[in-house]
């Protein structure tokens, strides 16, 4: 097999794996696009951080302090903080015409709402809301407009009986509390993963977060890499040996998908923008420098050592 049969093997494998990623993104951008109907998805994601007991702690700071707080005339013995957020985690904004319910803050039958106030989070979309007490366990709010990235904070004071808040702190149980609204083209309120959850990652030690247009500018960084992989395999894969080209046209697709995502988590991910990068940044670096590495050796092979092109040939 001479090296331009190799070349012409290789420039249509790439042009049947261009044409089926085309064809099979065309049909899911129209099954998608016909599923999301009339009106566009919605998604909220519902995020709660503690609890965090403000009389135990000044107890146990070994100052002369007393304090004591009560709920009109019955006296709170124990008092538990929860930051509670809902953030429109989706790209189209929900009107106040897309409640079909108040937003609703509901607590577990052991346990007491005290108060709700927000709370904004510093350097979040923070929106207010006017929030309305209807029982022990219910708060609820007034419909609100909620951008793309929008986000409610608040701060939810509770009180449970010791025992039970315990139990609960001991059992690592999920948040006493909740939001709940009934939203057009919104399944339901997910809840995001815990702090550490998100923070620590998956399994194999790796996480890969890329949606909206960064699944796009993936494709196409991938195509970029691979397409030039590609050009340079075609000066080394020159043999007859077909495991020798495929294991290497192998090599080159894994190199390329893990550059392209390391590109694209610096430019759309947690990442973008930063002048300073985060210590848990730097993990991206290893397959964008293995890439270019490998590119660089596939260009120069053939011109530092042509005699071992020759001897494959």
């Amino acid at each position: 097999m001479t090296k331009s049969d190799w070349v012409g093997h290789i420039l249509s494998t790439a042009v049947v794996l261009v044409g089926l990623l085309t064809i099979g993104a065309t049909i899911w951008l129209t099954l998608y696009m016909a599923g999301r109907g009339p009106i566009p998805p919605k998604q909220l994601s519902a995020d709660y951080i503690g609890p965090i007991d403000p009389l135990r702690d000044l107890q146990d700071t070994g100052t002369n302090i007393s304090v004591s707080v009560s709920n009109g005339k019955q006296p709170v013995q124990k008092l538990y903080i929860y930051r509670a957020s809902l953030e429109n985690t989706g790209d189209a904004p929900i009107l106040p015409s897309d409640f079909f319910s108040d937003i609703k803050l509901t607590a577990l039958p052991d346990w007491r709402i005290i108060a709700v106030g927000n709370s904004p989070w510093r350097g979040s979309q923070n929106v207010s809301v006017v929030w309305k007490r209807v029982s022990d366990n219910l708060y609820t709010g007034s419909p609100i407009l909620l951008n793309s990235g929008d986000e409610v904070s608040v701060g939810v004071y509770l009180t449970a009986s010791e025992d039970v808040a315990k139990a609960a702190i001991f059992r690592r149980d999920a948040a006493p509390i909740s939001f709940d609204a009934r939203v057009a083209n919104l399944p339901s309120i997910t809840v995001k993963p815990d702090f550490l959850t998100r923070t620590l990652p998956g399994g194999g030690g790796i996480m890969v977060n890329i949606r909206g247009w960064g699944v796009w500018f993936f494709l196409v960084i991938f195509g970029l890499y691979f397409a030039l992989h590609l050009f340079l395999l075609k000066r080394l894969v020159t043999s007859t040996n077909v495991r020798y080209a495929l294991f290497l046209i192998f090599i080159a697709s894994i190199s390329s998908v893990s550059a392209a995502e390391a590109t694209t988590t610096y430019v759309f991910g947690p990442y973008a923008g930063l002048v300073d990068v985060a210590a848990d940044g730097w993990v991206n670096i290893p397959p964008l420098a293995i890439n270019f590495g490998l590119l660089l050796y596939f260009y120069l092979v053939p011109i530092l050592m042509p005699q071992t092109i020759r001897s494959r040939s």
